[in-house]
């Protein structure tokens, strides 16, 4: 009985985790779909931008940038934990407005300037990726060891409950007569 019982914990405990994934499953799935929404946003905005500023007019860099962080600030949250990286791209890609717009940089190789920035972005957000994955990995094989253990413990245990049943009465004063062809058995 007591097996019984250790064995329908167990089951419990795996049905608490699948619920557990299906949370995670359906929270991943909501922030997806928050995130589309918030890209679409963020793309009609920029979209209006180059509708009002129009792109390779140097005279108007500072205020089509603006216009472009501001629609793109919509979209930030989408970025997660690498929000600090997307900020510091848009004031980057504000000074080389600046830079622009007063002549020191031509309309083509202020558009080179943020793209190689928005390239180192990536690569440091990929890095922190990797960080947060390595971390994750060890976290997983730390979970996987505990539970190895509760199952070894939780075998281990119904083997002792298993050793402690009471052996069964054996009664060699018995013998038991089967009559073949028949249903019948006799035990005096």
């Amino acid at each position: 009985m007591r097996v019984v019982a250790v064995l329908a914990l167990v089951l419990l405990l795996a049905g608490c985790g699948i619920a557990q994934r299906m949370e995670a499953q359906k929270q991943a799935e909501q922030q997806a779909a928050q995130n589309a929404q918030l890209i679409e946003q963020s793309k009609a905005g920029m979209a209006d931008c180059d509708v009002r500023f129009p792109p390779g007019n140097a005279k108007q860099a500072v205020v089509r940038r603006q216009c472009i962080n501001d629609a793109f600030s919509i979209r930030l949250p989408t970025f997660g934990p690498d929000q600090d990286i997307a900020r510091s791209v848009m004031a980057d890609a504000m000074v080389i407005a600046e830079r622009v717009q007063a002549g020191k940089m031509t309309v083509a190789e202020g558009g080179a300037a943020v793209a190689e920035r928005w390239s180192q972005a990536v690569s440091e957000s990929q890095q922190r990726v990797n960080a947060r994955n390595s971390v994750m990995a060890q976290q997983n094989v730390a979970a996987a060891q505990q539970q190895a253990a509760a199952a070894a413990s939780t075998a281990a245990f119904a083997s002792m409950m298993q050793a402690s049943k009471p052996a069964p009465v054996v009664n060699p004063s018995v013998t038991c007569t089967h009559f073949p062809g028949s249903v019948t058995t006799t035990c005096n």
